[in-house]
């Protein structure tokens, strides 16, 4: 049985200064064990304990500057139901990592905008920030992550990834989606994220979540979770492609009632 740490400030620090590599280099081309390495200080470096709870979030589709809250009440936005981020929360849970497995919190900030949208005398498209403070409030060391799917969301990707930074200040930030893979070093060098999860979230996330157990019980980890893009001093490394995990077998309908699901054909 090992030891648990209340949060990785009682934890050793990892000393790096013995290892040399070139930033220019491509690091493709590095060892797998110096990205474990980075990856582990990485992690060791953000604010994450024992209780640290997992919200995933999906930012609104429509930037605000060409939002209509005329077209949000007829109906013209597409209110989809946001099942790729529900399969994720259920193969992180059904990983049964004790830290996690319970504590996976899915909010859907496009549905909460368009409801206002239709549902309010005096609608506001900076709801969302008012609804994600109340979700995370009393949340001290909260995990995050963040689906980019589509490139036209840039606008509000970025701004719930600030706004994440200054309501939460050193938490681990984690993006995920297609447009998070096709661009994931413009993410990571203008510091949005943290960690880039790559292709399918499903085969990457729960072995990182692995990870995160193992550094948080003090275990010496030879884990390196796959499919991940990230930056540590100045240099992006790209661990390997992991395995594709067939996710139709995942029970999410618990994600249904926490997401509400009921109200979606409202907006």
């Amino acid at each position: 049985m090992h030891k648990k740490a209340e949060d990785f400030n009682s934890l050793p620090q990892i000393d790096v200064s013995n290892v040399a590599f070139d930033s220019a280099k491509d690091e493709s081309n590095q060892q797998k064990p110096d990205h474990l390495l980075k990856l582990k200080h990485l992690i060791k470096s953000k604010r994450i304990s024992s209780e640290s709870k997992i919200y995933i979030i999906l930012p609104p589709v429509v930037p605000e500057r060409v939002y209509s809250h005329t077209v949000a009440k007829g109906k013209g936005y597409l209110n989809y139901t946001p099942a790729g981020i529900m399969y994720i929360a259920a193969t992180i849970r059904d990983s049964n990592i004790d830290q996690f497995s319970e504590d996976i919190h899915l909010i859907d900030l496009n549905n909460k905008i368009l409801q206002n949208s239709v549902c309010s005398e005096e609608p506001d498209y900076k709801i969302w920030k008012s609804e994600l403070s109340k979700e995370l409030s009393g949340q001290d060391k909260p995990i995050f992550i963040i689906s980019y799917m589509f490139a036209t969301s840039k606008e509000n990707f970025i701004e719930v990834s600030e706004f994440i930074k200054k309501e939460k200040m050193g938490s681990l930030i984690i993006a995920g989606g297609v447009q998070a893979t096709f661009d994931p070093e413009c993410i990571l060098n203008e510091g949005h994220a943290d960690i880039i999860s790559m292709y399918e979230g499903e085969s990457s996330l729960p072995d990182l979540f692995l990870l995160i157990r193992d550094l948080l019980d003090n275990v010496d980890s030879c884990l390196l979770p796959g499919s991940l893009k990230f930056k540590h001093d100045g240099t992006i490394y790209t661990t390997h492609v992991a395995d594709r995990i067939d996710t139709l077998e995942l029970d999410i309908n618990e994600y249904y009632d926490q997401l509400e699901i009921g109200s979606y054909y409202k907006a």
